[in-house]
């Protein structure tokens, strides 16, 4: 935990900013995490507004900004399960054999039960120590989540595995409309030739 200004901002730019710049790109940004962020430079700000000691205004500040960090944290779980479900809704069982499919249920497995145990961490008694462990396992979710992102939802070999399923259904397509000509076809002759005898027998007399 940083003591001193230099401290803060270190964190600040070397961390918080870069998670924050991403949520930015995710078209806009949280009130949540807004409010985090403007509560951490509030407490700053009380240094000189208010004369407050230095060390307490930064561990103030520190915590908000954490804060910050645990709600991108969340909304990276949940920009990353769509995307999980948007990959549900395509072949990929046809990449790999099913094993690309298979290692990614067992990723998606892993980012749920370690969010779970980090949500359960931020409710503990020893809140401080809580928010800590919960605040590292968080950032191992969140590098979870990016693996998922950009080694399953980027893979090449999706857009591949939809052209293959394109062109299956558009093959089964022509089966079934082939064997359904072709049995319609026949149905029609043997139709066609029960009632010519039908009407064979109706208008043409039995030899005596």
């Amino acid at each position: 935990m940083p003591t001193d200004l230099k401290g803060l901002f270190d964190f600040w730019d070397g961390y918080v900013k870069i998670l924050y710049c991403e949520h930015q790109t995710w078209n806009e940004v949280a009130t949540e995490v807004l409010f985090e962020v403007q509560a951490a430079f509030d407490h700053v700000s009380r240094i000189w507004v208010y004369g407050e000691n230095e060390a307490d205004v930064v561990s103030k500040a520190y915590s908000h900004l954490k804060r910050a960090c645990l709600d991108i944290f969340k909304l990276k779980l949940r920009v990353t399960l769509d995307l999980f479900d948007e990959l549900k809704s395509t072949p990929i069982d046809l990449i790999e054999s099913g094993r690309f499919e298979s290692r990614l249920n067992k990723l998606v497995a892993e980012i749920r039960e370690k969010s779970i145990e980090a949500r359960r961490r931020e409710g503990r008694p020893d809140h401080d120590d809580g928010l800590a462990e919960a605040f590292e396992l968080w950032t191992e979710v969140y590098g979870l989540c990016d693996t998922l992102e950009k080694k399953y939802y980027l893979n090449s070999d999706i857009e591949w595995a939809e052209r293959k399923s394109s062109r299956a259904k558009w093959r089964d397509r022509a089966y079934a409309f082939i064997v359904g000509g072709v049995l319609v076809g026949l149905c029609q002759n043997f139709l066609t030739e029960r009632l010519w005898l039908w009407l064979k027998g109706l208008f043409v007399s039995p030899r005596p």
